[in-house]
Formats: C-alpha cells, structure tokens, sequence
C-alpha cells in the first residue's frame, strides 16, 4: 500500500526558494574558490620568479666577489686620481 504525503503549494513554493537560493550560494562560494586558486596560483609563480632573481642577483655578486679575491690587485693597481 503506498502512502502520498499532500504537501501544500505554499510549502513546495517556499522549499523550491530556499533550494535555489542554496544553489545559488554554492554556485557564487564555488566561483570564489576558482578565484582564490587563480590568484594563488599568481601569486606562487610570481613569487618564484621574484625569488629567482634574488638567487641570480646573489650569485652574480658571489661571483664578482669571488673574482675580486682572485685578482685583488687587479682593482688596487689604477692610480688615485689627483685634483
């Protein structure tokens, strides 16, 4: 025997709203998130690429530091300019 629940027209109306705002709300919170992973994602290789630099910028300054221990009187050799 099968039991049909009446449910009233108002409450179907009102459950239909609340259903569509929800949906509606995971689809903004869904698009927040997609959001967030783009600009992390930015942020991350721009971050990466900042940091790059800084290790190439050290290591040339490592190198010039290296050679001028090398050859110290290289630099030391000129002359000081006079007035």
């Amino acid at each position: 025997m099968v039991h049909v629940l009446q449910i009233p027209s108002k409450l179907k109306e009102a459950l239909k709203q609340v259903k569509e705002g929800i949906e509606q709300r995971l689809r903004d919170d869904q698009k927040l998130v997609s959001q967030f992973r783009r600009y992390s994602k930015a942020q991350a290789k721009a971050t990466s690429k900042e940091e790059k630099d800084k290790r190439r910028q050290h290591r040339k300054q490592l190198k010039k530091q290296e050679s001028l221990a090398e050859n110290p009187t290289s630099n030391n050799s000129k002359p000081p300019m006079s007035k």
